[in-house]
């Protein structure tokens, strides 16, 4: 018998998987897509709410995990997810990386990943750089929480698509301490602390991130962005700085980030 999650309960250490708890493919499904819509509703500027948020994108990666390669009745059902608009981002990474289709399938999941979370940073700024016109203090923190909540899921999927940096056990949890500057009339720049954590263990570190980011004013303009994140350590790894260092550690992050690329520890760029 499969004992219940409680209040409280470690997603690390709790002695069942989603894939335990739920029998059916259309139980699975539909799971998927509640957690997507957690996912997608997520209050950005409330920590708890991200945390959770993330959480639920760790369940969705062990439901992917379940999804049998060789059975097509089920990559079908899961690719239907696609077309849900919560969910469609998540599953097409699943799809690639997790179930890893190919053919038709593969490049529709490929250009449906190659869209999201970037569409949703280039809503937010947009919108940011609305409100900054217009002077509007409350709508622009809005908009930053925005902005540093889908930049750590495109961080995340940027990771996990690299070739060159193995990111499998890995996740970002949040982007903290957010700062954006406007470089244009559609570029800004956004300096952000993120904290990431391993699977199997509740620690968690923090790392800095420079994201430069520029979109057309059309809503079907590709954004350009380039990631920078991380720092090194002295064997030319992701420095693991502690997560519960004081805030002044934060504040040194955020001064001191590097001007050479070859001092970062992941630099990442789409030209669109």
């Amino acid at each position: 018998m499969v004992t219940p999650k409680q209040p409280g309960d470690d997603h690390a250490t709790r002695p069942w998987t989603m894939n335990q708890v739920l029998g059916t493919m259309d139980e699975k499904i539909n799971k998927y897509r509640e957690l997507a819509r957690q996912r997608a509703e997520c209050d950005v500027s409330d920590l708890a709410a991200v945390k959770a948020a993330n959480r639920a994108g760790r369940e969705m990666d062990e439901i992917a995990e379940g999804i049998d390669a060789a059975d097509s009745e089920a990559i079908m059902a899961f690719a239907a997810l696609l077309d849900d608009e919560a969910a469609r981002g998540m599953a097409a990474h699943h799809l690639i990386k997790v179930i890893r289709v190919s053919g038709p399938l593969a490049d529709r999941a490929t250009a449906v990943l190659k869209c999201e979370p970037e569409r949703r940073i280039a809503k937010a700024g947009r919108a940011f750089l609305k409100a900054q016109a217009s002077r509007d203090q409350v709508a622009m923190q809005k908009c930053v929480r925005r902005l540093a909540g889908q930049l750590g899921f495109l961080l995340e999927q940027s990771l996990r698509s690299d070739p060159t940096h193995d990111w499998r056990y890995e996740w970002i949890d949040y982007l903290t301490d957010a700062c954006v500057t406007a470089l244009s009339a559609t570029a800004l720049r956004l300096n952000a602390v993120a904290v990431w954590g391993m699977r199997h263990t509740t620690h968690e570190w923090i790392a800095p991130l420079m994201a430069s980011l520029q979109f057309g004013e059309a809503e079907d303009s590709p954004l350009v962005f380039r990631l920078r994140f991380g720092t090194k350590d002295s064997e030319g790894q992701l420095e693991r700085i502690d997560c519960t260092q004081s805030p002044s550690i934060r504040d040194d992050l955020i001064q001191a980030r590097p001007d050479s690329d070859a001092d970062w520890w992941f630099v990442f760029e789409r030209s669109g």
